[in-house]
């Protein structure tokens, strides 16, 4: 009966969750470092030891060392102790103590049949008196219910926001294909991945991770990931990974274990992206043989910043230790929200590669300053290092998927993205990578300064002006920083709380 009402139970909270994300029932913070999770904990047993044990006997050895007294009484007592060299007269032997009746207890989820009275073996008992074993205990493991139930929750989002995205597409007059496969990330963890292919006479000799935020899936970014593939000419992988946090294994998107498996897509041969290329038609499309591009430039939004960050430092740890040569050309932040240390960890390891590889935010107002922006002006004070839109969004840069789940998206993160900055989230992102693979950003400052530059660089603190078939934008240089967040992703059950008023920026990163 108590499996029943907790499978009812997750499947209410289930349906609760998915109602909310349709309808937009609830904003949350997860910048402010609060971390509202719980786990379960069982009742425990309390100590039983000053309940009478069995009655005395009237046999006693006599021992002027006084252990056989100390072993009878321990014996008569419900305890069993071993002792080394404890030998005893055959003739005085203690009663055995009638075994108590068991009892059962719930630990951590667990369910426990034990013996009430505490029973201690250890080494060997060289006493001819030996009490009757304790029964044998069985345990009966279970996952603690809130995490449990969480998880149930996690992965139901999981499936909705997978099917109210469709299959991935690309907008209309795009001159790009896309096709979709699976990419084992390690092993035991493949996932689904779509590929992008730009309709082109030769093969690409570039290459895009664009990985997703939180509670996000690849097809949410395909009109991202095919404008990226048509105006960068690369080839762009989007792995959709999961966003549960209490998934078994802890492979999650905010798992270091994602982190270890990205940076190794890119070692040795790249069985695995080959693979996975393959399946999704790369062959068909560019001619059996023709390899992947070797360059590649990492894109992260949000939590999926996390995810290109810590890969990226990765990376640069396993190249520097082997002296492979550096095929990684940039990476670039959507609105990031690393969590920890992943940046700053993951820019040390990049100095420590003795070559320069630029990392770039594309970043919305927040109410406190970006813990991105802080970690790029200590590592890199002077340089550009990104733009903040005026009047962005954290959607910005997420485009794609069936008008539902963009509607349902913008609702719940403060609402929708202008024209403007939708079109020049993408002229920024496009114009950094292509300069990144052409290697024409000076390390000295940042920015690359040239005739065949293509992005949109400034001075620390200038406002740029950004010109976009919907009208012009805006948008200061990241300046100095003071302050930072921390990402916390919340926990399923307080995504279906009732609406409170929401202070500006204190919105659900994802």
């Amino acid at each position: 009966m108590a499996h029943l009402s907790m499978w009812m139970g997750a499947g209410v909270l289930a349906a609760g969750v998915s109602a909310a994300l349709i309808v937009g029932a609830d904003v949350a913070s997860a910048d402010t470092g609060a971390d509202s999770s719980t786990s379960g904990t069982g009742a425990s047993s309390s100590d039983k030891g000053d309940r009478p044990g069995p009655k005395r006997s009237t046999r006693r050895a006599s021992d002027s060392s006084g252990q056989n007294k100390t072993a009878a009484k321990q014996a008569r007592d419900g305890q069993v102790v071993a002792q080394q060299n404890i030998t005893a007269p055959a003739a005085a032997e203690p009663e055995a103590a009638a075994p108590e009746p068991l009892s059962s207890t719930v630990v951590g989820g667990s369910v426990v049949s034990k013996a009430s009275a505490p029973r201690v073996m250890s080494a060997t008992l060289q006493s001819a008196a030996v009490p009757a074993a304790a029964a044998p205990t069985v345990t009966l493991q279970l996952p603690p219910l809130p995490d449990f139930v969480q998880s149930v929750v996690f992965d139901f989002i999981g499936v909705v926001v997978t099917i109210a995205s469709g299959a991935p597409a690309v907008p209309p007059g795009s001159n790009v294909t896309v096709k979709s496969s699976t990419l084992e990330l390690a092993q035991g963890h493949t996932v689904p991945a779509d590929w992008y292919y730009p309709d082109t006479d030769e093969p690409p000799q570039r290459m895009i991770l664009l990985q997703h935020g939180f509670l996000g899936v690849g097809a949410m970014y395909s009109w991202t990931a095919a404008y990226l593939a048509q105006s960068t000419n690369s080839v762009v992988v989007v792995p959709t990974l999961s966003s549960n946090r209490y998934v078994q294994g802890g492979f999650w998107l905010g798992d270091d274990q994602v982190y270890r498996a990205t940076a190794n897509l890119f070692l040795g041969d790249r069985d695995a992206l080959t693979a996975s290329a393959l399946a999704a038609g790369y062959a068909k499309k560019y001619g059996a043989g023709v390899p992947l591009p070797d360059q590649f430039v990492l894109v992260g939004h949000s939590l999926g910043g996390g995810v290109v960050s810590g890969a990226a430092g990765y990376y640069a740890e396993a190249v520097a230790a082997s002296g492979a040569e550096n095929q990684l050309a940039g990476v670039i932040l959507l609105d990031a929200a690393p969590p920890g240390n992943v940046l700053p960890d993951a820019l040390d390891k990049l100095d420590g590669l003795g070559i320069y590889v630029p990392v770039l935010e594309l970043g919305a107002p927040k109410a406190a300053i970006s813990k991105v922006d802080v970690a790029l002006n200590q590592h890199r004070p002077g340089s550009f290092n990104g733009v903040v839109l005026a009047n962005g969004m954290h959607l910005d840069a997420m485009q794609g998927g069936t008008w539902l789940i963009q509607w349902a998206a913008h609702v719940m993160y403060g609402g929708p993205s202008t024209p403007q900055n939708l079109s020049a989230a993408q002229t920024l992102i496009a114009g950094w990578a292509n300069d990144m693979f052409a290697g024409g950003i000076d390390p000295a400052t940042g920015q690359c300064q040239g005739t065949g530059c293509v992005g949109i660089y400034g001075g620390l603190g200038q406002t740029l002006e950004i010109a976009t078939p919907d009208g012009p934008a805006s948008g200061a240089v990241i300046g100095a920083a003071a302050s930072s967040t921390e990402f916390q992703p919340l926990p399923a059950t307080s995504l279906i709380a009732a609406r409170a008023p929401v202070p500006s920026g204190l919105l659900l990163r994802v």
